[in-house]
């Protein structure tokens, strides 16, 4: 009947925007979304010959991209927003309004595709525009606040965070005194705020706040969810941070009182919150090495919860961890291809060695396999076995990380998930002779480390570009001042040594441009340009005291670590050549630095992405066949960013 008395409307509506804008409207309330994204499309017959028409199209695209959002096509409900925000007029008082919703609906699906900073710079451009209405939507107005707090909390800006927080409630306080969920929502994320600044008086305080609010205020189910989330959360912030604690067993002891008071309020009635307060209180019991009572919660949680649920591969690592303390080996065995299994994505039952795996979208199962693939090797390290298993986990928490790492996301928390598993890896594969497993997996090391690496380009472009740019200017200024310097005390012949090599670092300049401009056209897609070009790459990578070479070279990849240098002696000549009075002629020898393929010959080109400190160092200057390295090839440098 729904579809025959619109079916009869459509033809009129085909002629009448506010009609063909309704009729959308109910398509999409209908959930009828392919005939409602269909209409949408033929918007553009209309024009938008008035700010009427203009806000008409603005309110369809709203809805065409809140109506995509709850699909969880977030990229798709982007495109209906920027749409709005682009028709939306920005002079006149319902646009200031109506273009704020955009922005801030558009900034909910950023979020949810991770893009954190993006997400809060689009709720600040709401914050902007709202601000301009002389009759702001308020309660729109108080989101905004709201949304801008928890994007600076997020992102570690807590200064910014309280102040949005003091905004939100002097707002709640003057137009919304008796709406009790803005007001319990906004103490909560109070309480969040403190758990982010390690503040346990702050987090108690804010705790107690909001119960005494829930207590003399009838806030029925909703304040009862909200104060047992809260107390499991205040729970939680001590056993995360028990590292930093000066009394651990009391820390412990606050975590599960908290905890077991978040379970009663929740008992039964929030089962989402009983379950995170069970998780908690699981991690307790196992940091007091109490493992029985660990295994009994975690198994009761797996029993509680739906295949679907995302928390199952955290709780079968709890007894993965429990296992490993009770030395309990096949329990933990069989525990840890439960973890595998959870995060596995296919049909198809998962091989042992993990061959098969379909890995999930979230970069963090990466670190949760890392970390139960090192602690089991730790509690078992001569069970052949146990070994077997971490290192094929170890190669899976890679591909994880591959296939779940978008190039949109840029953060030190990633890069730090990609180290942990890179340093596991590179102890593997020195005891491993399969040539081809080898390749496969440092082709893969390479394209995530392109793909970080320009992520990271992109985020922190003007900052790695600067520092890159110094830290070249910085070394080739010293290597003048000494030349000036050995003038003047007559000796001629090694101002003249450092000389020669600025000259032909100079002389080839053009040579590097050129060199680094076909790079850049390959999208920095190293693999594709090792074996499409001649040039080699070298890419250092830094990991605790050792320096690992990475190489691309006609088709061929590889590593080595350089075993004839540490971090520390870089350090030391590093620091002797930068002093005032310190010589740059107490030169590295280039068989240091460079991979055994090119001990006893260099290619005439090589294109190098320095890590961390090796940024200061002049490859030019290295030592080669007593001479320099600069008289035998060109080098071009990339920085690298994520150092």
């Amino acid at each position: 009947m729904f579809w025959l008395t619109f079916l009869s409307w459509y033809s009129y509506a085909q002629q009448d925007l506010a009609g063909h804008s309704a009729y959308v409207d109910a398509a999409f309330q209908k959930q009828a979304y392919e005939k409602a994204e269909s209409w949408v499309a033929t918007l553009d017959t209309f024009h938008a010959t008035s700010t009427n028409d203009s806000l008409q199209f603005a309110r369809v695209y709203s809805v065409a991209g809140n109506a995509m959002y709850a699909r969880q096509a977030y990229q798709n409900s982007i495109e209906y927003f920027n749409l709005g925000i682009n028709y939306c007029p920005q002079s006149v008082e319902q646009g200031y309004n109506l273009g704020a919703k955009l922005l801030f609906d558009r900034a909910f699906a950023e979020y949810e595709l991770d893009l954190i900073e993006k997400s809060l710079n689009t709720t600040t451009a709401a914050f902007e525009l709202i601000n301009k209405a002389e009759n702001p939507d308020l309660e729109l107005k108080a989101d905004i606040y709201q949304d801008l707090a928890y994007g600076n909390r997020v992102l570690g800006f807590y200064d910014r965070a309280e102040f949005y927080l003091d905004e939100t409630s002097a707002l709640i306080d003057q137009h919304f005194p008796d709406d009790l969920e803005r007001q319990i929502g906004n103490r909560y994320a109070r309480l969040l705020l403190s758990t982010k600044r390690v503040d346990a008086k702050a987090v108690e305080t804010a705790l107690a706040e909001l119960e005494a609010f829930t207590q003399s205020h009838q806030t029925g189910k909703y304040g009862q969810v909200r104060l047992a989330s809260a107390t499991s959360l205040t729970g939680d912030f001590y056993l995360n941070n028990l590292k930093t604690s000066k009394d651990s067993l009391r820390d412990i002891a606050f975590a599960k009182a908290h905890l077991s008071k978040a379970i009663a309020l929740s008992k039964d009635e929030f089962k989402s919150t009983e379950v995170q307060a069970k998780f908690n209180l699981a991690k307790a019991n196992y940091y007091l090495k109490e493992y029985h009572n660990a295994i009994e919660l975690y198994q009761i949680l797996l029993e509680e919860t739906q295949p679907s649920d995302r928390r199952r591969p955290f709780f079968s690592a709890g007894l993965v961890l429990s296992y490993s303390g009770l030395g309990q080996k096949q329990e933990m065995v069989l525990s840890f291809r439960s973890v595998m299994t959870d995060i596995h994505e296919g049909d198809e039952k998962l091989e042992p060695d993990f061959s098969n795996m379909v890995y999930s979208k979230h970069p963090y199962h990466a670190d949760l396999i890392m970390k139960i693939a090192q602690e089991s090797k730790k509690a078992f390290p001569d069970e052949v076995e146990v070994n077997a298993l971490a290192k094929n986990a170890t190669t899976a928490a890679l591909k994880q990380f591959k296939a779940s790492y978008r190039d949109t996301e840029y953060s030190d928390l990633l890069v730090t998930y990609y180290n942990k598993i890179l340093k596991a890896l590179l102890s593997d594969l020195n005891d491993d002779n399969d040539s081809e497993k080898i390749s496969s997996i440092l082709i893969d090391i390479e394209d995530i480390e392109n793909r970080l690496m320009w992520s990271g380009f992109v985020t922190n472009s003007q900052s790695a570009s600067t520092k890159f740019k110094d830290s070249l200017l910085r070394v080739n200024r010293r290597m003048l001042l000494e030349a000036d310097s050995l003038k003047k005390k007559g000796q001629e012949l090694e101002a003249k040594r450092i000389l020669d090599i600025v000259r032909l670092q100079r002389k080839k300049l053009p040579q590097q441009e050129k060199l680094l401009q076909e790079t850049i056209n390959e999208s920095l897609n190293l693999d594709g340009i090792a074996q499409n070009h001649t040039t080699p790459f070298l890419r250092y990578k830094i990991i605790d005291q050792d320096i690992y070479v990475f190489y691309l070279n006609l088709g061929k990849i590889g590593f080595e670590k350089l075993s004839g240098l540490t971090l520390k002696q870089l350090e030391k000549h590093l620091q002797a050549t930068s002093r005032p009075n310190g010589s740059l002629l107490n030169l590295l020898d280039s068989k240091l630095l460079m991979p055994s393929i090119f001990k006893t010959e260099i290619p005439e080109q090589i294109i190098i992405i320095p890590d961390g400190i090796l940024h200061h160092l002049a490859f030019e200057s290295l030592l080669y066949r007593d001479s320099y390295l600069v008289n035998f090839t060109v080098i071009g440098y990339l920085p690298n960013p994520l150092c």
